[in-house]
Formats: C-alpha cells, sequence, structure tokens
C-alpha cells in the first residue's frame, strides 16, 4: 500500500531538510506493505534552495503561491490525485505533515495499522508536543481536538486521510483562502460526509509527534495551553530525538 505524505515548505531550508531525510530514514523500518511517498509544495522563491535537496533523496515537489497557504496544501492534494488517477503514483492515504513535524517510529506503525481501506476514515495522534527552541522546553499538547459535530479528532500534525475518504470529500479538504485554521477547516469538510476518526493514544504507546516551533510559524507556541512543560534539558534531549530531530 501506498501513503503519500504532503508538506509545504517556506523558509526554514534546514529543519524543512531534516524532515524529509526523516521521511527517508523511517520509510525502510515501516511495515513492508507501506510505501512512502513524500511531496513537498514549496513556495516559488524556495525552488533554487530546496528543490535540489528534494531532487538528491528522490523527492517528487512542485511549487505554489505562498499565500493563502489552503491553497498550496489544495495544490499538492489536488496533484496526488491527478498522479493517483493517472497511475503514476497510486495513493492508498495520505498525512499532512508540516515541514517542521517529526515523529517516532511508534507512532508511524500505530498510525499505519489503524488505516482501513474499506471505509472512509482518518487517523491520528492525540497529543503533540511543541518544542521551543529559544527557551529549549517541551510544551505538550493534550487533544483530541473537537470536530465540527462533537466527535473526537486527532490532531494535524501527522493526521492519515484514506483514500475512501478523500473521495468521499472529492479531495478537497481545504477552501482556497485561508492562512490559519486548515486543521479545523478540514475538520468542517470531513463533517459534511460520513466518516470516523480514529486517535491514537501516545501515552499508551509511548510516542511522540514533535512540532519546532521557531519563532517563525503560523501558529506561534503562545498561543496553546500546555498540559505540561519539560524544561529538564536531558528528557527533551530524550524526547527530540526519539522523534528523529537533532537540535544544533
Amino acid at each position: 500500500m501506498n501513503l503519500t505524505v504532503l508538506t509545504a515548505v517556506h523558509g526554514r531550508h534546514e529543519i524543512a531538510a531534516q524532515m524529509v531525510r526523516r521521511l527517508r530514514q523511517i520509510e525502510s523500518d515501516c511495515f513492508e506493505e507501506w510505501k512512502i511517498n513524500p511531496l513537498v509544495v514549496m513556495s516559488y522563491q524556495d525552488v533554487a534552495g530546496f528543490a535540489p535537496v528534494c531532487e538528491s533523496l528522490g523527492v517528487r515537489w512542485c511549487a505554489a503561491h505562498n499565500n493563502p497557504v489552503s491553497y498550496k496544501f489544495q495544490t499538492g492534494l489536488s496533484l496526488i490525485r491527478g498522479l493517483h488517477d493517472v497511475g503514476i503514483q497510486h495513493c492508498d492515504a495520505m498525512m499532512t505533515l508540516g515541514s517542521d513535524d517529526f515523529f517516532c517510529k511508534k507512532y508511524f506503525h500505530a498510525a499505519l495499522a489503524m488505516v482501513d481501506p474499506t471505509t472512509p476514515m482518518c487517523v491520528g495522534p492525540d497529543a503533540v508536543y511543541m518544542f521551543n527552541t529559544g527557551r529549549c522546553e517541551l510544551g505538550l499538547w493534550q487533544g483530541p481536538m473537537i470536530g465540527s459535530n462533537g466527535e473526537d479528532m486527532p490532531a494535524g500534525a501527522g493526521r492519515i486521510y484514506n483514500r475512501r475518504l478523500l473521495d468521499a470529500v472529492e479531495w478537497k479538504l481545504w477552501p482556497d483562502e485561508a492562512n490559519i485554521g486548515l486543521d479545523t477547516m478540514a475538520s468542517k469538510r470531513l463533517a459534511q460526509v460520513g466518516y470516523s476518526a480514529k486517535c491514537i493514544n501516545m501515552k499508551e504507546i509511548g510516542g511522540v509527534v514533535l512540532d519546532i516551533k521557531s519563532g517563525n510559524n503560523i501558529h506561534p507556541i503562545s498561543e496553546f495551553n500546555f498540559a505540561n512543560v519539560i524544561t529538564d534539558p536531558t528528557q527533551v534531549m530524550e524526547l527530540l530525538a526519539k522523534a528523529g530531530y537533532k537540535h544544533h
């Protein structure tokens, strides 16, 4: 089966390059029945600096205007559909991942194991660690999110949509004019069709999904309320390493 990982890049090439390399690294450790196909949608001004990174790793990329961000992601999703429809790159499921998001192998294995190809569904983490690079500390956002119909929804980082669900929403998850709230908007779109959402208990599996907050994010770290903040340097570095992020 084929998982396409959709991500968008605008600046911060060092972090984004780490993320893409992490996908390639973790691919060899995932279930044998799954193949990972990253797709990077970069801003036009990023092509000169980041397209060579993608090409060196054998990663497909395209370029789009950076504003609005939802149009950028939808451009990528439309390309995924086109590649699937013409038989160039099959897509059984699609993961959305920020260019500054990382995850451990335990989460990846648990998420792929829960993907059911027979019914429209999505799956993702119920909690995300956010790394404040300026303070070198981790904040734990504890979900789940609440969907438009009151259902529990997984976080947007690392959320996986199967093809049945993508077909149900006609491969249109986001409006064309939004720069913030994309996870919420996707949830509203899903509420228009019948589907199921599964939240992975990250504490139960001992997994880590990580979002790097470096001061140049659409959603700054100040917007979040944390269930826990980790300041111990040893524990912080252990969790970063578990997610596959190397902090310099």
